[in-house]
């Protein structure tokens, strides 16, 4: 995701400063490109894994651990929250504030994402045949997770734009809702209360007993904590503070996340952490503050430490750059695949018995053809459009 060039606000307003010279918002920060990429690569592993008999042992294995990857669209609240919290508190008091965010905002995010409907919705309606039946507007007014929660999932290849929607209605309301607080403290009390409310939301909702879990996993509300907790980090780091006691306190709140998350699997038995009762409610709140834990980790270590070189890896890096194109084509690369019975889903295929083998060659070339529709997305469309971002400058 982009970031924004601005001033930074009054110290009276700003409360505190950095602990330490912090990269500027519009530079690339190569941790958190590798937790970007990380969280891509277990989105996309979570959705073509599925429908994968497991047969032999090492299938067995696998599959709870990419059942998992649910929890990358989570990495991606968290650092949505983070970074949007830290340009909107450092550009709060700036000249043209709800201007330059919310045009830098649409040039990041509109252009590929209505080029991906136009794709996907109107031309196929051009040639007679609908690929979605549902009702266009939802998509076209960033819904499609209302719309969801209201009558049920979509089709396959728009079901994943629910978490596009959160993210657009995030940035709506959020310069708003920081504007408002004006100072650090008050913005503080806000991410709490949301990280709060939303655990509260869901253990009420499924207390009530009338929710599907589909509905609690959709809805913006119930989600909020993922996008509170990276915003509550980013505000945290932004005052002044001791690195070696907040590594202690990160890795404590880690730990609590991870325990949190264990407890949840324990008690829901069978189910998948994310449709038990206590996976939507307490789990849920585990992983996001498991989340907000790696990426705090990332930002108060140097360089030179294991975690930020792995995650500095070119590899990661690149994919976290170019991961809204490969996060919005990865569906309709996998949907053509099965189509064409390349998918050992649809094909049967084995090795010594197992399935695991042949996934982990068709994910290998499935990466390979998204990665280069994304890198032709970023050349052809997304970076023609982020150049338009130098004239929606804050405090120009």
């Amino acid at each position: 995701m982009g970031s924004s060039v601005h001033q930074l606000p009054p110290p009276a307003i700003r409360e505190a400063a950095p602990t330490a010279p912090q990269p500027h918002p519009e530079q690339r920060n190569a941790p958190l490109d590798g937790i970007r990429g990380i969280a891509v690569l277990t989105v996309m592993a979570f959705h073509v894994w599925q429908d994968v008999p497991a047969h032999a042992a090492v299938d067995k294995l696998i599959a709870p651990v990419i059942g998992f990857g649910w929890a990358g669209v989570d990495l991606f609240f968290v650092l949505s929250g983070f970074l949007i919290t830290r340009i909107l508190f450092e550009a709060i008091e700036a000249p043209h504030y709800f201007r330059a965010f919310y045009a830098r905002r649409l040039l990041r995010t509109f252009p590929l994402y209505y080029l991906a409907l136009v794709a996907v919705l109107a031309l196929p309606a051009l040639a007679g045949r609908r690929l979605v039946e549902e009702n266009a507007w939802w998509f076209l007014l960033h819904a499609s997770n209302i719309m969801t929660v209201l009558e049920g999932y979509p089709r396959r290849i728009v079901v994943h734009f629910w978490s596009l929607s959160i993210e657009q209605q995030f940035y709506l309301f959020w310069p708003v809702a920081l504007r408002f607080c004006r100072t650090r403290a008050r913005m503080l009390r806000l991410c709490a209360g949301l990280l709060a409310g939303a655990l509260a939301l869901r253990a009420a909702w499924w207390i009530g007993g009338h929710a599907e879990p589909y509905q609690i996993y959709n809805f913006t509300l119930t989600r909020m904590d993922a996008l509170a907790a990276g915003g509550l980090l980013s505000l945290w780091l932004a005052a002044t503070g001791d690195s070696a006691r907040r590594l202690r306190v990160v890795g404590a709140i880690g730990l609590c996340a991870l325990t949190a998350v264990a407890v949840s699997l324990w008690l829901d038995g069978p189910n998948h952490l994310r449709w038990g009762t206590w996976g939507e409610t307490l789990g849920f709140s585990g992983v996001a503050l498991g989340c907000g834990s790696l990426v705090g980790w990332s930002q108060l270590t140097g360089p030179e430490r294991p975690l930020n070189r792995f995650l500095a890896r070119p590899t990661l890096v690149s994919l976290g750059k170019y991961s809204y194109a490969m996060y919005i084509f990865h569906i309709w690369v996998d949907a053509a695949a099965r189509a064409a019975r390349l998918h050992p889903a649809t094909s049967g295929a084995t090795i010594a018995g197992t399935a695991t083998l042949p996934m982990l060659l068709y994910f290998a070339g499935f990466l390979a053809v998204t990665s280069a529709i994304a890198l032709a997305s970023w050349s052809l469309v997304e970076e023609r459009f982020l150049a338009w971002k130098r004239h929606f400058q804050f405090g120009m």
